[in-house]
């Protein structure tokens, strides 16, 4: 507790470098007042020292309003930071160096930073400064043009926001006493500026004091751990450790590279305080850790959908905006009309956009195809929105118009409340916080009027989302027991316990941040900050003492290894922990040993219920496709949940047709290559006649025409031409490939309809192709237009068992033998056939069974094994078998890994697809 004259009174006001310490500061005197057991007590005036400053200035507009002062005296107007920002901006794109830049907005804000530091360090730049340094020279040139314009339009920069407040403290409300909170902790001087500030105030009979850390003479311990991962694993089971020990805790964690370890810190703490849940799904009221670092409200579920959808009045949008578009929530019809926009952006991505323009994705809303209802509501939406689009631009130059960004901002609150934004359900408390940073954000832009002038559609939406993705959200919520901060932010707080983490040389102290648009030397001549090695030296000791001294008990961490590279402890590690004590080891090693499922199992409640049944397929008589019974061999579950449950994955459309489409594209050609006899005589011959060039180009063709009906979008009359020269260089290598047969043969059927009895279940087959031969046995072909082995047909779990199942379901129904099976490969590079024959000489490279089958007895031998197997698999999909018991190849392209998870089971997985894309290779 502080001495009697450290009491907060009426009278009083706490300032502070950040709004944490402000909030810490005002909890840790309602603390002491309960300590005192008052029941009442006033609220104390504990504010960012920033916060203050504006209030002065509120306090100033608030006296000037209905006075007649004369010019003079009045004041200026006060810009805000992107104000700023933009300005600088205008200057640098107008400039001879700024026509350079890759990233004009970069160097805006560097500028906008580097005039500010020399407002506060009350310093200036001359030309002989200059000598050497191209980006001081630019910059000079850009500082003399932006003071120059903000005199001229009477404009006051928030730097030099003190310096005006100065000369008119006399109309001011001040207290009678400041307080300066985590200012002589924080390690660097105050500003000169802010020294006459205060100064200033003195004299205007403020009393200025410090305001006194709790200095706690705690044990500090240390701790070295092998990887990050270890360390803040260790971390939060410390914290929860501690949690569970006493009532009364604050408990801090300082990751001193928070922002860009803040997926990692955020997993090790979800791991350990929410096993199995996702951040997304806690309540933010009801967090037992907060994090000091907010994400950018550009990133959170409400305002992403905002900002997608006002881009909806711009010319297209691309496949992944329009996927976010109709699976949020939040718009019209959202969430009552989810599933069928689930189903219409899978049409989407199969029909292979990858771009829309809005009225595309009205009329395809509009659309029903089987398995793809339409969506009336949103059909409706955006009908309704583009009537209201084309109302505005009456008149007007359409997107490219320009205007303030005042009229923009008023324009995209009408088109969000056209579109039904925020949703249909009422919102939670963080999404009602959310909406309200977002007005603020909108009210900003309008703010941009001075500065910016008028703009396009295009870039006053670019700009929200710019400065939406700068502005960081943090819902309010109770104060967590655990706070997870930067190194800055923990300065002047008060813990119970706190660990500090990162200590490596690396990390503490931190490199040297000079800003890069100032001379270094005339940088440190003048004591600016963030330039001076020795300077930050001390300012990173005396941070790190301030720390060691803010909690009863500290512990000091490290990894040895960051990614590839050997880390070693940060100078101040000697001096700032003692020892390792071995009840800390003893933790570290129960913390990264025992992992999180362990750590569950062990901590649950079993309940034990008996396995029901699986369920059978059908009443006896259930017909299946013949991928069922791949599936089945594949793996279990991707059957199941295929076949019996519906499941697939989602498209994912590319430039032209994809290696699918192209197959089928191949088989369509290869199929009109036979159409012609198809239409003669059943058993017409056609000999070693081979189809002219003309039956080759007409095959392309009408191959081509049918593929722009089922994909209008990737084929484009550029990939159309591309995949012409592609079908004719294939179709030619196959005719070849049929001359080369030595036995007549005719082609009997092409797409034959079959089905096939297999214990309790009827496969419906279609087979590519089925030839007769001079001595009326037949052939069964299957075009392949990838990798194909003869092995796939073989074991008790056959990679590929559709061939056998379409010699077999040919058997059925049709009493002419089949002597042989192949497959009929058509790549380029490769065209060949690839099978079993019941006799050599058949077909060309179609190998004797026996070759593969030495043990059969027999051709009839091999198809009743075929048989034997493949009813098996038919057995075991009708019982509803559906373990996740992939074949090492399987899960390779399946597309329903996010299903079974098995590929979150880590390394078993890995070495399945290791050892089928090994198969493959061989």
């Amino acid at each position: 507790m502080h001495d009697s004259e450290y009491i907060l009174g009426p009278g009083d006001l706490v300032l502070t470098v950040n709004r944490r310490l402000a909030r810490m500061i005002r909890q840790q005197h309602d603390r002491e007042q309960l300590g005192r057991a008052a029941l009442v007590w006033p609220t104390v005036a504990v504010l960012p020292l920033s916060v203050w400053l504006e209030q002065c200035w509120a306090q100033l507009l608030d006296g000037q309003e209905g006075t007649t002062a004369d010019a003079r005296s009045r004041l200026p107007v006060l810009l805000s930071s992107w104000q700023e920002r933009i300005l600088w901006e205008r200057i640098i794109a107008s400039s001879e160096a700024g026509s350079h830049l890759l990233r004009q907005d970069e160097a805006a804000e560097l500028a906008r930073q580097a005039w500010q530091r020399m407002q506060e360090w009350q310093v200036s730049l001359n030309e002989s400064d200059l000598y050497d340094h191209e980006d001081a020279e630019a910059f000079y040139a850009w500082s003399k043009k932006f003071a120059s314009i903000c005199n001229k339009q009477g404009w006051l920069e928030q730097a030099r926001l003190p310096h005006l407040l100065q000369s008119r403290l006399s109309q001011l409300v001040l207290p009678q006493r400041i307080f300066l909170a985590g200012f002589s902790e924080y390690g660097q001087p105050l500003p000169p500026l802010l020294q006459q500030f205060f100064l200033a105030l003195q004299q205007e009979g403020v009393t200025i004091r410090h305001w006194p850390p709790l200095q706690r003479a705690g044990q500090v311990r240390r701790l070295c751990t092998n990887t990050i991962q270890e360390e803040l694993l260790a971390v939060a089971c410390w914290a929860r450790e501690k949690m569970s020990e006493q009532a009364d805790h604050r408990i801090g964690v300082v990751v001193p590279a928070l922002h860009s370890q803040l997926p990692l810190v955020v997993d090790s703490f979800m791991r350990i305080f929410y096993p199995g849940l996702n951040p997304a799904q806690l309540d933010p009221r009801s967090k037992l850790f907060n994090l000091s670092l907010g994400a950018p409200l550009s990133s959170t579920p409400l305002i992403r959908a905002a900002l997608l959808l006002l881009a909806l009045g711009g010319e297209t949008l691309a496949l992944p905006q329009v996927t976010a578009l109709l699976h949020t929530p939040f718009w019209r019809g959202g969430q009552s009309e989810w599933a069928e926009r689930s189903l219409l952006d899978e049409r989407l991505r199969q029909r292979g956009f990858l771009q829309l323009r809005p009225s595309r994705l009205r009329r395809e809303a509009q659309r029903a195809e089987p398995g793809s209802p339409a969506c009336p509501q949103l059909a409706a939406t955006l009908n309704d929105f583009m009537r209201h689009l084309q109302e505005e631009r009456a008149g007007g130059a359409g997107r490219a118009e320009k205007r303030k960004p005042s009229q923009w901002m008023e324009r995209f609150g009408r088109w969000l409340q056209q579109l039904g934004w925020p949703g249909e359900r009422p919102l939670s408390s963080g999404e009602y916080q959310n909406r309200m940073a977002w007005q603020e954000v909108l009210a900003l832009l309008a703010t941009l009027d001075r500065t910016a002038g008028a703009m396009t559609q295009s870039e006053a939406l670019q700009r929200l989302q710019q400065m939406a993705a700068a502005t960081p959200f943090q819902p309010e919520s109770e104060e967590a027991p655990v706070q997870i901060m930067g190194m800055l932010e923990a300065v002047g707080a008060d813990f119970t316990h706190l660990w500090i983490t990162g200590l490596t040389a690396e990390g503490w102290p931190p490199p040297l941040q000079a800003n890069p648009l100032l001379p270094i030397g005339w940088q440190r001549r003048h004591g600016l900050p963030f330039c001076d090695a020795k300077r930050e030296w001390e300012a990173a000791r005396q941070r790190l003492q301030a720390l060691l001294q803010a909690a009863d008990q500290v512990v000091c961490s490290y990894a040895r290894q960051e990614e590839e590279q050997r880390m070693t402890p940060s100078p101040f590690w000697q001096q700032a922990a003692e020892g390792d004590p071995a009840w800390l080891a003893a933790a570290l090693a129960e913390s990264v040993e025992l992992d999180v499922d362990r750590r569950m199992h062990l901590a649950a409640r079993w309940q034990w219920q008996e396995e029901e049944a699986p369920l059978s397929y059908g009443d006896g008589g259930g017909m299946v496709a013949s991928g069922a019974l791949k599936a089945q061999s594949l793996c279990p579950f991707q059957a199941y949940a295929r076949y019996r449950l519906g499941a697939r994955g989602r498209s994912e459309p590319g430039m032209g047709l994809d290696a699918a489409q192209r197959g089928q594209v191949v088989h369509a050609a290869l199929r009109q290559l036979w159409v012609a006899e198809a239409e003669q005589a059943a058993g017409g011959e056609v000999g070693q006649q081979a189809p002219a060039a003309a039956r080759i180009a007409s095959a392309v063709d009408v191959a081509l025409q049918q593929a722009a009906e089922l994909w209008p979008e990737p084929m484009h009359p550029f990939f159309q031409r591309l995949e012409a020269a592609r079908l004719s260089r294939l179709l030619a290598a196959f005719v070849a490939l049929e001359q080369e047969r030595p036995l007549p043969f005719a082609v009997l059927g092409q797409e034959v309809e079959r089905t096939l009895r297999l214990g309790p279940l009827t496969v419906r087959v279609r087979l590519d192709r089925v030839d007769r031969l001079s001595d009326g046995s037949l052939v069964v072909l299957d075009y392949k237009t990838g990798l194909c082995r003869v092995e796939s047909w073989l074991g008790e779990r056959p990679l590929d068992p559709q061939l056998p199942l379409y010699v077999l379901a040919q058997m059925q129904s049709d009493s002419q033998p089949v002597s042989a099976v192949a497959f009929c490969q058509v790549r380029a590079g490769v065209c060949q056939f690839s099978g079993l024959a019941s006799a050599e000489g058949l077909l060309p490279n179609v190998m004797h069974f026996q070759k593969k089958y030495g043990e059969m007895d027999g051709w009839m031998a091999l198809l009743e094994e075929w048989r034997r197997v493949l009813t098996a698999l038919a057995e075991q999909f009708y019982r509803g078998e559906a373990a996740v018991d992939p074949l090492p190849v399987a899960c390779m392209q399946c597309d329903l890994t996010p299903l079974c998870r098995r590929l979150e089971q880590g390394s078993p997985a890995d070495e399945a697809l290791d050892a089928g894309l090994a198969e493959v290779l061989l």
